[in-house]
C-alpha cells in the first residue's frame, strides 16, 4: 500500500493478527473483497506501537497519520502483480464496537482503519476509498 500524502509505503499480509500487524498492514477478511473481485477490501494497521528505537516505532506504526488523509487523496495498492488506484471518499471515527465497517459491500471499496491515537478502547479512525479507474 502506497499513500503519497502521508508518506506511507508498507506491505500488507493475510493471516493471524499477531504476526501480520508487526510486519505492516493486515488484509482483513480477504474473502470479502480485493481490487479484482470488488467488495470491501479491508486493510488495518497499527496507529502507534512503540519500538526499541524511534525508527522501529515509525516502522511499527504505519497508520500514525491516517487522520491527515482528506477527501480526494490517492491510495495505491499492489495486488497480484498489478497496481490499483483508489480515491478517498469518506473519513470518520467510530467506537471500538463498530463492526459494520468490515461488512461486505456490493460496491467495490477500500476500507483502511486503525485505532485512535488514544488507544483501541477509545475507537477507530476509518478511511473509505473507491476505485480511481
Amino acid at each position: 500500500i502506497v499513500i503519497p500524502k502521508i508518506n506511507i509505503e508498507v506491505p500488507y499480509f493475510t493471516g493471524e493478527t499477531e504476526v501480520t500487524l508487526d510486519k505492516g498492514a493486515w488484509h482483513r477478511k480477504p474473502e470479502q473483497g480485493n481490487p479484482v473481485i470488488g467488495g470491501n477490501f479491508i486493510l488495518s494497521a497499527h496507529r502507534f506501537e512503540l519500538g526499541l528505537t524511534p525508527a522501529r516505532t515509525k516502522a511499527k506504526s504505519p497508520f500514525f497519520n491516517i487522520d491527515k488523509l482528506q477527501i480526494g487523496d490517492e491510495i495505491k495498492i499492489f495486488f497480484e502483480g498489478k497496481w490499483y488506484g483508489y480515491t478517498v471518499t469518506k473519513k470518520y471515527d467510530v467506537p471500538p464496537t463498530a463492526l459494520y465497517i468490515e461488512r461486505q459491500s456490493v460496491e467495490p471499496k477500500l476500507t483502511l482503519y486503525s485505532c485512535s491515537l488514544q488507544g483501541a478502547a477509545v475507537g477507530r479512525s476509518v478511511i473509505e476509498a473507491t476505485p480511481a479507474f
